[in-house]
């Protein structure tokens, strides 16, 4: 998933520049994989024009990197572009690289830790041996304050604008080891610029040099962490790519709901979708993210507004629907997941994007051959067109829909529960006519709803000719041919 994200965004912006320059799009050293191109060798993606025309001029970053998987990708492709263009030794353009265009952020302090070592291994083992490193754009974005705000704001001396720095400063980061990458500096009512942090840091670090204090002392030090953080909060890049952290509004900390609640509102109910908004504002006009991220807000009814949102204002480049287990760490049915590429521009009426959609195969290694295919050209604005917006790759979108004949209040219902419906321990022996019925429960629970069954005679017919006109009338017809199934009423 991260080649697939990297080689159709970095990748896609190398050949296309490269081709319109008369260049051989290969890349030495390193081969593309999952790079998709058109017939005519143009990237399926796009050629993503409004980026820099030269690499040492790209700045990516992943702003939830974890242990650095992203960076670590990221870095030979870079490397090797700049020797390309700049002619540098490998050992010279993995420390410009290192320098010049990778960012990171991790709202957890030991994540951050392991990915400058992740990263700086992988600098070594690309060089074949130890070289000085600079210093690595990383930073961790959960740094809480843990101190007055009085004290907080000595450390900027006598200097009044310092002063006033410190406190906003203050403000922003109070609540960071809930909020982490979601603060945005230069969305906040707030007015905090990059130049006042840097007139503060001076200040801060002629304070860790004088202070004989220790506590005062640690808290200069937490003071350059929480300002190398926002040095990259409030700044803009070509290319943010991460898999997006996930959990749902209901189990959020109430800061992080209020939070998302005011910045993100129609991202609210997930934070996933809240990352995917975050990504794009990180993203520099005519910049782009490539991001892991679930699948389901593709279509769910609760964000309709945020679908429309970015269908209407922003440029999408790829959707590839992965669906369930897409991770070879990780098995089952609970991470159900995409990969997006959308470029922060108004796209025009005939902009399309590619698509791919293999839900279908079930191990890790056939989905990522099903990505090798070549891609669906889907038109943009013609999702606007589908019901409540929702992203349909292939296929007819303007076909009829259940919804079109009938309606449900409460999703599929008997209409008859108390003549239909039993408890399975209110029989001695089971007629054939009663079949297992599997309902919804109250509470999470490992097993349960799987104590009633329903009179099933005919297959269900029956209950199809008495409902009538009703939605189970109508869903009914249809149940009644299937065979040999449990049958499970839910709500919906």
């Amino acid at each position: 998933m991260v080649l697939f994200l990297l080689e159709n965004s970095l990748g896609a912006w190398w050949t296309a520049r490269r081709r319109a320059e008369g260049k051989d799009p290969a890349l030495a050293g390193h081969t593309w994989t999952y790079l998709r191109l058109n017939e005519d060798g143009s990237p399926a993606a796009g050629a993503f024009d409004g980026w820099p025309r030269a690499a040492r001029d790209l700045r990516v970053l992943d702003p939830c990197m974890g242990s650095g998987h992203f960076l670590v990708f990221a870095l030979p492709i870079l490397a090797r572009m700049r020797m390309a263009e700049e002619g540098l030794p490998l050992k010279d353009a993995l420390a410009a690289v290192l320098k010049e265009n990778l960012y990171g952020l991790e709202i957890d302090a030991r994540c951050s830790q392991i990915a400058a070592f992740n990263l700086a291994l992988a600098a070594w083992r690309l060089a074949g041996g130890h070289f000085p490193l600079p210093q690595l754009n990383l930073a961790c974005s959960g740094l809480g304050i843990h101190a007055s705000e009085a004290d907080w704001i000595k450390l900027a001396g006598e200097d009044g604008l310092a002063r006033e720095e410190m406190r906003r400063l203050y403000s922003l980061f109070k609540d960071a080891p809930t909020l982490g990458s979601l603060i945005d500096p230069l969305r906040l009512k707030t007015t905090v610029y990059s130049a006042g942090a840097e007139r503060v840091l001076p200040l801060i670090e002629e304070a860790l040099k004088q202070e004989q204090f220790e506590e005062t002392r640690e808290l200069a030090i937490a003071a350059q962490g929480v300002l190398a953080a926002f040095r990259i909060l409030a700044s803009r890049f070509t290319l943010v790519a991460t898999n997006v952290p996930y959990l749902g509004r209901g189990k959020q900390d109430p800061v992080l709901a209020q939070y998302c609640g005011e910045f993100h509102s129609d991202a609210k109910a997930d934070l996933a979708t809240c990352f995917v908004d975050r990504c794009l504002r990180f993203a520099r006009e005519g910049g782009s993210v490539a991001l892991v991220t679930p699948q389901n807000w593709l279509f769910l009814t609760s964000y309709k507004k945020l679908r429309e949102r970015l269908l209407t204002d922003v440029q999408w480049d790829f959707v590839a629907r992965l669906g369930s287990r897409a991770f070879e760490t990780i098995s089952g049915e609970v991470v159900n997941v995409a990969l997006l590429g959308l470029t922060r521009r108004a796209p025009s009426p005939e902009s399309t994007f590619a698509g791919w959609d293999v839900t279908e195969p079930s191990a890790p290694e056939e989905k990522a051959a099903g990505l090798l295919r070549n891609p669906l050209d889907v038109a943009q604005k013609g999702q606007l067109g589908n019901p409540e917006a929702k992203i349909i790759l292939g296929g007819q979108t303007k076909v009829q829909r259940l919804q079109d004949f009938a309606y449900s209040v409460q999703g599929i219902k008997t209409g008859d529960d108390e003549r239909v419906r039993r408890a399975f321990f209110e029989f001695s022996e089971m007629a054939d006519t009663w079949q297992p019925l599997q309902s919804s429960v109250e509470d999470t629970t490992p097993y349960g709803g799987m104590w009633e069954v329903i009179d099933w005679r005919g297959e269900g017919a029956g209950l199809a000719r008495k409902q009538g006109h009703s939605a189970w009338g109508r869903l009914g017809v249809m149940v009644s041919h299937m065979r040999h199934m449990p049958v499970t009423l839910s709500g919906c």
